[in-house]
C-alpha cells in the first residue's frame, strides 16, 4: 500500500515538473511589446514606478514603448558585444547597420483566414545596436555599417 502511495505522489511530481518545464523552461523567452524573441546581446529592459519591469526585443521597440510615459524610473540595455547591461542612456547606438536580430525575412504576412497583407511598417526597424563607448560603435559602424547616435538624438527622432 505504501508503495502505491509513492508511485501516486512521484507521478504528481514528475506531472507538475513536466508542466512547468513546457510553460516556463520549453517555450522561448518573447518580448513583451511585440513577441518577437529576446536577444541578450539587444535586449533592452524599461523599469516603471510601480516596480513593473518590460523587457523588449531590442532598443527601437523599447523607445517605441516609452514614448510619452512619465512613469520610467530606470532604462536598461545590452552592449551588443558584451551582452552586460549598462544605462540606456549613457549608451551609444548604431542605426541601421547589417545586423539586426529583429529582421523578419518575408514582409508578406498570411492570416489565418486566408488572405495575405504586406508589412509597410516595422517597430523594430531600422536596427538599433547599443554599445558602452563611442569606440566600441564607433570600431562596429565601420565594420558592418549605420549611423552612431546618441540616447539624446535618439529621443529627438520622431517615430
Amino acid at each position: 500500500m505504501k508503495i502505491a502511495q509513492y508511485l501516486v505522489g512521484a507521478v504528481i511530481v514528475a506531472l507538475f515538473a513536466g508542466a512547468v518545464y513546457f510553460l516556463y523552461l520549453g517555450q522561448p523567452v518573447v518580448c513583451d511589446l511585440c513577441g518577437r524573441p529576446l536577444h541578450q546581446e539587444t535586449m533592452y529592459r524599461i523599469h516603471l514606478r510601480d516596480g513593473e519591469v518590460r523587457q523588449a526585443c531590442c532598443p527601437r521597440c523599447g523607445l517605441h514603448f516609452q514614448q510619452g510615459r512619465d512613469n520610467i524610473v530606470v532604462l536598461e540595455v545590452a552592449d551588443f558585444r558584451t551582452s552586460e547591461l549598462l544605462d540606456a542612456t549613457q549608451a551609444f547606438y548604431v542605426e541601421d547597420s547589417s545586423v539586426n536580430l529583429c529582421y523578419l525575412d518575408t514582409p508578406v504576412r498570411r492570416h489565418i483566414e486566408g488572405t495575405e497583407s504586406t508589412l509597410v511598417w516595422d517597430r523594430c526597424m531600422p536596427g538599433l545596436l547599443a554599445f558602452a563607448s563611442p569606440e566600441s560603435a564607433e570600431d562596429f559602424r565601420h565594420e558592418q555599417g549605420g549611423v552612431l547616435k546618441t540616447y539624446e538624438q535618439l529621443l529627438e527622432e520622431t517615430y
